[in-house]
């Protein structure tokens, strides 16, 4: 073989790790330890460095942001604070106080248990996060490069057409459970007549095959083989043709067998039928035809003519096309056997009987996983050893080319001859193949892909999947048929091997930071609330004298008992309806952007508003003088206390509109979707009473009671603030119509 083959096509080496299942043979070993392929790739992966998920960047630059605003802050009040004649140390710990205040102290909380909540779902759907960040990494997936066996397809050989004599037959059902039927060319099941005229064709195939299929077990889901996938398929085609192949073994047993070698292509079984010594072959359609001389047509049995091969490897042609393996079935009768007869005496002048084309099926569920990733704007790029004439047939079943767009297939070889330009430019091709690939080939891919800025996941299940996989965004290992290498160098797990369970993680990736951003962006609302209310406190006393309208302790509470609670089980939202027909987000933008941040001071400033609001209004409501007012008197305390409550309630106001989205409205039924969030409130509404009510608790946080117009007060300012948001919500709709509106009729 020449030595620019692809890995693959290198037929003439047997590398460190294959197991041999049968045949024997003499070896000259060529390299050993690091320069094995085995070795190669373990070097390959050595090289690769871990890198920060998304999420953990888009959350260090968070800490970073929160961490300087928030120092700027406890810098400035402090300096408000000696300005208002505050001593050094009383002005310090009020900056640090409201300081504190500006940080979402249960964040880092909360991220863990949405984190960890997805992970949990996950595993029940047969995904297991060995990383906790991975959950959110999948969610920003832009590129899927996936393999073929196993993940698109079911890595079950099933028999889809068959050529007996020169009449084709269907054949029904998938994988190796022996159930379906055989239809002639008008879709009508055959007669057991034509069943028994062709009855040698189908113990051929039983006959000359050393594997077993077996019914679903404690450790197989579904029917399996034990033995060569090809040969599993030809048992399953037995036994749907009525044949009982256990029982073929006991009344027919083989004599002697020639095994299949990849020189001649054709292997014999020789059985004592009934007495007659029968030699039953099965091959390669070309290396058969050669030692046929003879073909069986129902009950006639006449010479084979050049017509006869000639259409016979035109159907091979057709099969092929459609990424079917073909195997050719022949027999002769041995009338001079003896026990040292040789193969060149078995295997000549046989009797064509017919073909079997067999194919790796694609999963059930894989074409609508594939249209959920392309709806979803993920791009998926299969990477695969198998042929491109296999590939690119499953590729169209699949449904891989949606778009229209014809599909590009990229062999190794073509691969290896690319410089970097030339491969990002093919990289931008949708609907992209490359067949034939070596470790390398799949590692520079991805590199090349995350060098522009693109999520990558990868899948994979063998040794030489490992680099990549480490390379990748996320990794993703095959937990059926994956090795532990594969397993080890990825982030998550698929137990069921199938690309579905790859986008149902996706979603739930999506989910995760809809949640997380929707959780940390309320929080940041609530902590501007809280500070807008100080400042425009510090601003009323300055100027108007009056007393502060929240203390400090009050502020924490806010945090630790208002909004904790609700936060918390706002990471059990549900995915929002269009969060898959949405784009997957830019690594580049961040939680908090420009528009984001606007948005957040608005909202905190409103909050403020509101509540400061409502601690002016009492006073004016009892007829009180404002200024006079003692800060130790329980009305006071009354009056702080329905600023904080304002504040705890417009928060859960404002969690209500938050998750319904930027722009949707939160009057759907969407409102109600989680179950565990209301109940949330609830429980907060407890610890809200406890605090204005329990003789217990509020003296610690200097509160009082709050009369029934008092809470209507804060409901009332809290309903305020809401219709304020969901109005500006309206007029975002409206906008996004007419932009949309606008570049239809461009």
């Amino acid at each position: 073989m020449n030595g620019d083959a692809a890995l693959g096509d290198r037929n003439n080496l047997v590398f460190m790790g294959t197991t041999v299942a049968t045949g024997n043979g003499i070896g000259i070993v060529i390299h050993t330890g690091m320069d094995t392929e085995i070795g190669r790739i373990a070097h390959l992966s050595q090289e690769v460095d871990n890198e920060d998920s998304p999420l953990q960047k888009e959350i260090n630059h968070l800490a970073k942001s929160i961490t300087f605003v928030t120092l700027t802050i406890a810098s400035g009040l402090t300096i408000i604070g000696l300005y208002m004649d505050f001593s050094f140390r009383e002005a310090f710990l009020f900056g640090l106080g409201i300081a504190a205040s500006c940080v979402p102290e249960g964040l880092p909380a909360e991220v863990s248990i949405a984190l960890s909540l997805a992970a949990g779902r996950l595993a029940t759907q047969k995904a297991i996060i060995k990383k906790l960040s991975a959950v959110e990494t999948l969610g920003s997936t832009h590129i899927i490069c996936t393999d073929k066996t196993g993940t698109l397809t079911k890595n079950e050989m099933t028999v889809q057409k068959i050529l007996i004599g020169l009449e084709e037959f269907d054949v029904t059902g998938t994988g190796y459970e022996p159930k379906g039927t055989i239809l002639d060319s008008d879709g009508n099941q055959i007669t057991w007549q034509k069943m028994e005229e062709n009855e040698i064709f189908f113990r051929t195939g039983a006959f000359a095959s050393n594997a077993t299929i077996n019914p679903p077990d404690s450790e197989h889901p579904n029917w399996y083989t034990v033995g060569d996938p090809t040969e599993g398929a030809m048992i399953s085609l037995a036994l749907k043709a009525e044949e009982n192949t256990s029982d073929l073994d006991k009344l027919f047993p083989e004599i002697k067998e020639f095994p299949f070698d990849s020189v001649r292509k054709r292997m014999s079984s020789l059985r004592d039928i009934h007495g007659k010594k029968i030699a039953f072959v099965k091959g390669s359609p070309q290396s058969l035809l050669e030692k046929c001389t003879k073909i069986k047509e129902g009950t006639v049995i006449r010479l084979i003519t050049e017509e006869d091969k000639k259409l016979i490897i035109g159907k091979d042609d057709k099969y092929a096309t459609q990424a079917l393996r073909v195997l050719a079935c022949a027999y002769k009768e041995i009338t001079d056997y003896n026990s040292e007869i040789k193969m060149e005496d078995v295997e000549k002048e046989l009797i064509f009987l017919g073909l079997s084309a067999m194919i790796d099926p694609p999963r059930d569920e894989v074409k609508d996983a594939i249209d959920s990733a392309l709806k979803a704007h993920i791009r998926v790029i299969i990477i695969t050893g198998d042929y491109a004439l296999t590939a690119e047939a499953i590729a169209k079943k699949i449904g891989f080319n949606q778009d229209g767009h014809p599909i590009t297939v990229i062999k190794g070889e073509e691969l290896d001859k690319m410089s970097d330009i030339e491969l990002l430019q093919n990289l931008i091709n949708t609907n992209l193949i490359f067949s034939r690939t070596s470790p390398e080939n799949k590692l520079r891919i991805v590199s090349l892909l995350k060098k522009t800025g693109d999520i990558v996941a990868v899948t994979g299940d063998g040794v030489n999947d490992a680099p990549a996989l480490k390379r990748a965004d996320i990794g993703v290992a095959m937990g059926k048929t994956g090795t532990e290498v594969s397993k080890n160098a990825a982030e998550i797990v698929l137990l069921d091997d199938s690309f579905s369970t790859l986008v149902a993680a996706i979603k739930e990736g999506r989910t995760i930071f809809q949640n997380l951003k929707t959780t940390i962006i309320s929080s940041l609302i609530a902590n501007g609330g809280e500070l807008f209310t100080v400042l425009l406190s510090l601003a009323g006393t300055i100027f108007l004298n009056y007393p502060l309208a929240i203390l400090a302790i009050q502020i924490l509470a806010v945090d630790l008992v208002g909004e904790l609670l609700p936060l918390t089980f706002l990471t059990w939202d549900p995915p929002r309806e269009n969060i898959m027909k949405e784009p997957p987000r830019n690594p580049d933008q961040h939680v908090i952007d420009r528009p984001t941040f606007i948005d957040i001071a608005l909202s905190g400033f409103l909050m403020g508003l509101v509540s400061y609001a409502n601690f002016v209004l009492l006073f004016f409501r009892e007829n009180t003088n404002i200024t006079d007012i003692s800060v130790d008197s329980i009305f006071y305390m009354r009056a702080t206390t329905l600023t904080y409550i304002t504040i705890v309630i417009t928060q859960w106001f404002n969690i209500i509109s938050r998750r319904a989205g930027s722009t949707e409205s939160a009057f759907t039924k969407y409102i109600f979707s989680n179950k565990r969030l209301l109940l949330s409130y609830a429980i907060s509404l407890i610890f809200l009473l406890n605090i204005s009510y329990n003789p217990y608790i509020s003296p610690f946080l200097r509160t009082a009671p709050l009369t029934l117009l008092d809470w209507g007060f804060a409901i009332l300012g809290a309903l305020v603030f809401f219709s304020i948001r969901e109005t500006y919500k309206v007029f975002l709709r409206r906008k996004k119509q007419q932009q949309t509106s606008g570049s239809i009729l461009a």
